[in-house]
């Protein structure tokens, strides 16, 4: 099949990794994209969609999930879905042929972790405030999508419009309401909402309409797009490719001026046109215009609240009411003290205070637990690693004293003479108190090969004594932890499994809050059978998000 003209460029000025999770070839001229990104959360859909840039060819396309997840098939266009139904890694492969011979192949490593436990509590109604979240106002299919698929999209989103911007409460709460009857596909509980009032099949059409070189047909101007349902019109406006247009106070004017921006757009270029479908058609692109849109909205000088950053902007009513009045119908020229908040604004305004969006997207400021001083341990590898660098906390037990953990780890000294390369970033004893011992930059000696990319803990006492869990300890380590997370973008969730032997270790590769024991389970048992990981990852999750 020839490639489509859709999946024949990357928007100017963005990088693939912008619209979505993305591997792209040696020579640049293929592109595999996910239109979600990992962590992704158990029994979701996955789309899969491969770009050939520049006039490469492209016929057919062996797409193959690779072990210990198999399956593997033949398309004829550059698309595949796969529901990932398994914790663990997801490994996605595509050889793209010509000719029956394998121009590229193409490879995205995914990690399949459980369901937000916060989120499921909500929808079952065992976590607090009570009751289901259907009873709460909530829907569970967009909540389950808003948090699962889209959350640290909306937060990264939401932070790039800067101390001023967009609050990603509020971002989330637009999300939600344009979502809520734009469904990704059709779900039974909304069984009324069929055709092209599914996502999905409006993206389908607007595709279709490009990829037949229809490039005037009226329709793209009318058809919004993607989870923020965003008009291209406007998405050009955004991007700078068509000028920026307010409607006029004067309602009989509003006409003439919705039918220039409709003609500004129309009158792009057909690249132009099919850059701005391929921002609004993925999740996370979508998401990221909808927060510049935002705060434009919000930062037009004299006639909105420039001056009020995002914390202050989202605890000022009418602000968030009018924003997202002009979200809906248009950024108006209508001074501040005559504009009026329609019905949508006041929905998404009670929507940025609702109890199934306030515990993901507004995090509870922690901070740094009280420790000792600092005591530098002298077995580490120095390093410089950063945010992205990590992505687990591994806990262990000392299977020693407090301070005879400390003192080991300032001289492993063996009886023969020789040293054990052996460190720790911190110590928890069963008081409560806290020693760091390696700088979070470095890498301590402390879980082999999870060194790299993990924090290590080690909780005083053994892992075969119940009474290693004090309620001060408990108390210390879950403040630690959930700071920790808050800090380095940890996901704060315990995934189940373990490496299967020392010879296949790598192929465990979970993130999150992880046991030694996952690591290693041919030589260790910590944190051990009495740790409950349960109510520990509970309240860890309930520090962060405030979820009492």
């Amino acid at each position: 099949m020839v490639v489509q003209n859709t999946e024949k460029r990357i928007p100017d000025g963005f990088a693939a990794s912008e619209l979505g999770q993305a591997f792209e070839s040696p020579d640049g001229k293929y592109v595999l994209i996910s239109y979600l990104s990992s962590p992704i959360v158990i029994d979701t859909k996955i789309e899969y969609v491969v770009f050939a840039l520049d006039g490469a060819p492209a016929e057919s396309y062996h797409w193959k999930i690779l072990p210990p997840f198999e399956a593997s098939t033949e398309t004829d266009n550059g698309f595949y879905t796969y529901k990932a139904e398994h914790r663990g890694v997801l490994r996605v492969e595509v050889d793209v042929k010509v000719g029956g011979d394998t121009r590229t192949t193409l490879t995205l490593t995914q990690t399949i972790v459980n369901k937000n436990s916060i989120l499921e509590g909500l929808i079952t109604g065992v976590l607090p405030p009570g009751g289901a979240l259907a009873a709460l106002g909530g829907d569970p299919v967009t909540s389950t999508e808003l948090i699962n698929d889209f959350k640290d999209h909306i937060n990264i989103a939401a932070a790039s419009t800067g101390l001023n911007g967009i609050h990603p409460l509020f971002l989330a709460a637009i999300a939600y309401k344009e979502s809520l009857f734009r469904p990704k596909e059709f779900h039974w509980q909304k069984f009324y909402l069929v055709g092209e009032l599914i996502r999905t099949n409006e993206i389908e059409a607007i595709g279709e309409i490009l990829n037949s070189d229809d490039y005037q047909n009226t329709r793209l101007t009318k058809q919004s797009l993607g989870v923020c349902q965003i008009k291209s019109s406007t998405g050009a406006m955004i991007i700078d490719s068509a000028l920026w247009t307010e409607l006029p106070i004067e309602y009989d004017q509003r006409p003439r001026v919705k039918e220039e921006i409709k003609n500004n757009y129309l009158a792009l270029s057909p690249e132009q046109k099919i850059d701005i479908f391929n921002i609004l058609r993925f999740p996370k692109s979508n998401l990221w215009l909808c927060a510049q849109l935002l705060s434009k909205l919000k930062n037009r000088d004299r006639r909105r609240w420039p001056d009020l950053t995002a914390e202050e902007f989202l605890g000022h009513e009418l602000a968030r009411k009018i924003i997202a009045t002009e979200y809906n119908l248009g950024a108006t020229l209508t001074p501040k003290a005559d504009v009026k908040p329609t019905l949508y604004g006041s929905r998404v305004y009670l929507l940025t205070g609702s109890p199934f969006l306030v515990p993901f997207f507004t995090m509870m400021p922690i901070t740094m637990p009280d420790m000792a001083p600092f005591r530098q341990a002298p077995f580490f590898e120095e390093d410089n690693r950063a945010i992205d660098d990590i992505d687990a906390i591994v806990l262990h037990t000392a299977e020693g004293t407090y301070n005879g953990t400390i003192r080991w780890f300032e001289n492993p000294e063996n009886p023969d003479g020789t040293f054990t390369s052996v460190s720790s970033h911190y110590i928890v004893s069963p008081s409560g108190d806290i020693t760091q011992m390696v700088e979070i930059k470095d890498v301590a000696y402390t879980q082999t090969y999870y060194n790299d990319r993990g924090i290590g803990i080690e909780c005083a006492g053994f892992a075969a004594q119940p009474d290693t869990w004090t309620n001060d300890l408990m108390n210390s380590l879950t403040h630690l932890v959930a700071w920790l997370c808050q800090e380095y973008g940890i996901l704060p969730v315990h995934p189940i499994g373990e490496a299967i032997s020392y010879d296949r270790r790598l192929e465990f590769n979970e993130v999150g809050l992880l046991g030694h024991s996952q690591i290693q389970p041919w030589n260790k048992t910590d944190p051990g059978a009495h740790f409950d990981w349960n109510s520990f990852v509970s309240d860890v999750q309930k520090r962060i998000y405030g979820v009492e």
